[in-house]
C-alpha cells in the first residue's frame, strides 16, 4: 500500500481569472446539456388507503447521454475560446453531467417539488465560485 501526501505551497499567482473561466465553462455545459434534455410526460399509477386509485401527470427529464454528443459536440463547443490545458474541458463535461444528473434525480424523488411552478423547467445556475474548489483541511 502506498501512502500520498498533500502540501499546502505558497506561490504567488493569480488564479481567480482562471477558477472564473472555469466557472463559466462549466455554465455552458450545463446549458448545453440543459437544452438538450427531453421532457416526457408519464402517467403514474397511486393508490390510496380508502380503495381509491388515482393516476398523476409527472413531467420526467431525459438527459442525453450518447458518445457522439458528450465526446464530439460538446467537447468541440467548449474547446473553442479556451485557452488552457483541455482536460479542463473534460474535467467540466464530467462535473456539469453529475450536476444535471443530481438535479434530475432531484425532480423525480423530491417531494417538496411542484411540478406546475416553472422550477423544473429553469436550468441549474452555478452561483458561488468556492462551492466548486475542493479543499481538505485536517
Amino acid at each position: 500500500m502506498q501512502q500520498i501526501r498533500a502540501y499546502n505551497v505558497k506561490h504567488n499567482y493569480n488564479v481567480s481569472s482562471f477558477l472564473e473561466d472555469y466557472r463559466r465553462l462549466l455554465q455552458r455545459a450545463v446549458d448545453e446539456i440543459w437544452n438538450n434534455i427531453v421532457w416526457i410526460k408519464k402517467k403514474n399509477f397511486y393508490r390510496v388507503k380508502e380503495n381509491k386509485n388515482y393516476y398523476v401527470t409527472r413531467i420526467i427529464p431525459i438527459v442525453t447521454k450518447s458518445n457522439e454528443f458528450k465526446n464530439h459536440y460538446l467537447r468541440n463547443l467548449l474547446m473553442k475560446d479556451w485557452r488552457y490545458s483541455k482536460h479542463y474541458v473534460d474535467s467540466a463535461i464530467k462535473q456539469a453531467y453529475s450536476i444535471v444528473k443530481s438535479w434530475s434525480r432531484f425532480t423525480l424523488t423530491g417531494e417538496e417539488a411542484d411540478e406546475d411552478f416553472n422550477e423544473l423547467k429553469r436550468s441549474p445556475r452555478l452561483m458561488n465560485l468556492k462551492s466548486y474548489v475542493s479543499q481538505k483541511t485536517t
